[in-house]
Parts: C-alpha cells; sequence; structure tokens
C-alpha cells in the first residue's frame, strides 16, 4: 500500500516535486528499516516450550480446549506446547501466575470467559476486605 501510494505520487503528472521527493524518501527510509540487520537478525519464535495455563480442573471444558488448541499449536508452530492446570478460584490463580510470569510470549493464559469479571471484582475490592475473608 505505501509503495503504491509512494509511486502515483512520484508517476503522477500533476505531483508536485516537493510531494515526489517526501514520497521518495519515505519509500527509502521504509526500504532501509525492513531490510535492516536488527530484523534479519531477528530471532525466530519460538526456540523454546511454549507454556499454556488452564485455570481449570484436567478433563473440564477449558482444560479440554487448552489441549486442543496446545496440539493445533505445537503441529503448527513446530514447538512443543505444555498444558499446565493451575486450578482454583475461578481461573484466578492461573491468571495471577500468568501475570506474574517472565513478559516474553512463552506463557499464554486459557480461563473461562467469567474469569475477567472474577479478576475485577476481586480487584476492586479493599485489601482490607481480602485479608477479612481470610481471616472468618
Amino acid at each position: 500500500m505505501l509503495w503504491g501510494y509512494a509511486w502515483h505520487t512520484i508517476a503522477s503528472p500533476e505531483a508536485k516535486p516537493m510531494q515526489a521527493a517526501r514520497a521518495l524518501i519515505l519509500g527509502i527510509a521504509t526500504a532501509r528499516v525492513l531490510a535492516s540487520p536488527a530484523a534479519i537478525a531477528a530471532e525466530k519464535y519460538p526456540i523454546r516450550p511454549i507454556h499454556f495455563i488452564s485455570g481449570f480442573q484436567a478433563g473440564g471444558g477449558v482444560d479440554t480446549t487448552a489441549r486442543v488448541i496446545a496440539d493445533w499449536l505445537s503441529s503448527d508452530l513446530g514447538q512443543q506446547v505444555v498444558v499446565e492446570d493451575r486450578t482454583g478460584s475461578g481461573g484466578n490463580i492461573a491468571a495471577q501466575w500468568v501475570v506474574n510470569a517472565p513478559p516474553d510470549g512463552y506463557t499464554i493464559l486459557s480461563v473461562a470467559p467469567s474469569t475477567p469479571g472474577n479478576m475485577i471484582a476481586e480487584l476492586s475490592r479493599s485489601e482490607d476486605d481480602r485479608l477479612a475473608g481470610w481471616q472468618s
């Protein structure tokens, strides 16, 4: 799309010289960025196993779905995808575990549709309310 715009701007008979020069510079800059050594030497993803974290018990709907998706991802990416069950608190334990994992793209969360609502409700409670629940 960008190249089409740049070529149209340069080749157009009504193009102003400054507009054509700007489009040409934009095209050259884009080509340099795309052909930069950093882009060429980028690490292939994934280079190690991916962890697919399920927020519910083994054999349940969320776990079964996670295993089907993990199998598909494993065959598509050519890398092992491991399903781990971190059960409890309606998926909040799994979500917290993923939040604390390194942000490197090797940890994926699989939860039920209700989990985000549970997390919002839990986060909206004050710390005193949460501690009071443990004391009773």
